[in-house]
């Protein structure tokens, strides 16, 4: 469902009111309904009070209360209902029903022309290279690199494409006010001043979770054009961000060590029906996969035999 005006006031503050805690409201059960009724969030609201318009008044008083607080600090606020939200987050199944922005908002009518880059926290050397040096084609080409601020092959993407201006996006698994791992706290703070942008799909003061990051790795694919794990573990988080690629049809570059290695990369790359997964070989096969993927009106991704590339 598309939205094409901006929500009320009401239909803004009544999301905030079903889905603020204490209130226990499940959103998947409500996106399912949304979708296939169109249903408004101030009638589930009402409906959820018992028709009680005098206590619906207040929880509207009170959350209008909040997202004026909000902005007030500098949290950009948009809903599933408002035209600022992302275009390529409502093309999934599982988008969030709200995000919190900080920094400079997506060019092209909020469809960023982005990949993300994603791997390991405690990534080898060569593979920081690695996303340093994909991170560096994609700025230069106008790419948006896209990943979660987190150690490791995060940080070097993000790192690398503001050393050459390039636009950055940081997808967090906290409240948007918060700076986790520390050690990004730096380059978040770059983005949050105009260099790039930060989203977050929790409530501010949201401290992380074991279940915040794969909701993250969730939104990522889903604002990304495509993903490119650089280097993971078997236990890696970045698998889940793998999987939710794939399901939301979305190209996934996985590198050769990851399907060689793990028994998740090996059952995506050797599946038949996964025709949008990608092994690359090396950097270079890579890079050019990831500049495929973010081509603005998409052509097929050819076989590597197909690559004019140095390796060949």
């Amino acid at each position: 469902m598309i939205v094409k005006k901006a929500a009320s006031s009401l239909e803004r503050a009544a999301l905030v009111s079903l889905l603020h805690p204490p209130r226990e409201f499940k959103w998947a059960a409500f996106r399912d309904h949304l979708i296939e009724d169109e249903a408004l969030p101030s009638e589930v609201l009402l409906e959820s009070l018992t028709n009680n318009t005098g206590r619906f008044d207040d929880e509207i008083a009170l959350s209008v209360q909040r997202i004026r607080t909000w902005e007030s600090l500098g949290y950009a606020f948009m809903t599933y209902l408002d035209p600022e939200y992302p275009i390529q987050l409502r093309e999934v199944h599982d988008f969030p029903p709200f995000l919190f922005a900080r920094g400079t908002p997506a060019p092209e009518a909020q469809r960023e022309r982005g990949i993300s880059i994603v791997g390991s926290r405690s990534a080898s050397p060569a593979a920081i290279r690695d996303a340093e040096a994909l991170a560096l084609a994609l700025a230069k080409d106008g790419v948006t690199v896209i990943s979660g601020l987190a150690a490791g092959i995060d940080a070097a993407a993000h790192s690398a494409a503001l050393s050459v201006g390039g636009r950055t996006v940081g997808i967090i698994g906290t409240g948007i006010d918060k700076y986790y791992p520390k050690s990004s706290e730096v380059i978040q703070r770059r983005m949050e001043k105009g260099e790039g942008l930060v989203l977050s799909q929790f409530w501010p003061g949201s401290s992380p979770t074991k279940y915040s990051f794969p909701m993250r790795n969730t939104v990522m694919s889903g604002y990304s054009r495509g993903t490119v794990i650089v280097e993971a573990s078997e236990k890696s988080g970045t698998r889940h961000q793998a999987q939710r690629a794939v399901q939301h049809g979305r190209p996934l570059v996985i590198s050769r060590a990851v399907a060689n290695d793990t028994s998740w990369g090996r059952k995506l790359s050797s599946d038949p029906k996964r025709t949008e997964v990608y092994v690359a070989d090396n950097l270079d096969h890579a890079i050019e996969l990831a500049l495929y993927m973010a081509r603005p009106l998409r052509a097929a991704i050819p076989s590597p035999d197909q690559l004019s590339l140095a390796w060949q």
